[in-house]
C-alpha cells in the first residue's frame, strides 16, 4: 500500500522539485589538471609521464605529487618540471 503525503503538502513537493539547485564549481586538483595538458615542453612531458603512471595521484596536490616522486626516485629534472607545472597550475586557477 502506498501512502501519499496530504493533498496541502503536494503544491510544496512540487514547488521543490522545480528549484534549482545552483552549481557548486569545483576547482579542479593539480593532479587532474595536469593530466589534461598536452603543451609540448617539459609539461607536456610531465603529463604524459603521469598519464602513465598508474600509481600517480590523480586527484592530489602538487604535494601529494611531490611525495610521489620522492617515493619513485624521480631526477632533479622532474621536480623542477612539477614546479613550474604548480606555478602555471596556481596561474591558471585564480
Amino acid at each position: 500500500m502506498v501512502v501519499l503525503p496530504p493533498a496541502p503538502f503536494m503544491p510544496f513537493v512540487q514547488r521543490m522539485a522545480r528549484t534549482a539547485v545552483p552549481a557548486v564549481e569545483t576547482r579542479a586538483s593539480f593532479g587532474e589538471w595536469l593530466l589534461k595538458q598536452a603543451k609540448p615542453g617539459a609539461l607536456g612531458d610531465l603529463a604524459k609521464a603521469a598519464r602513465l603512471d598508474r600509481q600517480f595521484p590523480k586527484r592530489g596536490s602538487a604535494d601529494d605529487a611531490r611525495v610521489h616522486f620522492s617515493a619513485v626516485g624521480a631526477d632533479g629534472d622532474a621536480f623542477a618540471a612539477l614546479e613550474d607545472a604548480e606555478r602555471e597550475y596556481d596561474r591558471q586557477m585564480r
